[in-house]
């Protein structure tokens, strides 16, 4: 799996691509990220890994929103950390396709 990852990044120029994006990553960006979802009306579906320490105040993140968009659709991993789609890749997939489904109503589950 590792060098599934790896290989988009085997030279200088992509490897520093890499570092700028991820250099470029700020709270506040996360702040301006949320506030949005907070007042979009766009059907939106959060799906999180409650023991996530890259984004350790997730939880908290996702109850203000859920409370500021009682149609967030929210879906919490506990025995999940940041990489989700890495951890529980079919249930993910599962989550996504029935959220993008025709006919979708999303719904609040947290």
């Amino acid at each position: 799996m590792l060098d599934e990852y790896a290989a988009p990044f085997g030279d200088a120029a992509a490897r520093k691509m890499l570092l700028g994006a991820g250099l470029r990553l700020v709270p506040a960006g996360m702040v301006t990220l949320s506030r949005w979802l907070e007042t979009t009306s766009t059907p939106t579906s959060v799906i999180y890994g409650e023991r996530d320490l890259i984004l350790p105040d997730i939880s908290k993140t996702i109850a203000r929103l859920a409370r500021a968009r009682p149609d967030l659709e929210v879906t919490r991993l506990p025995d999940c950390a940041h990489f989700i789609q890495e951890e529980r890749p079919d249930e993910i997939g599962r989550h996504l396709a029935a959220f993008h489904a025709p006919g979708h109503s999303p719904r609040a589950q947290a």
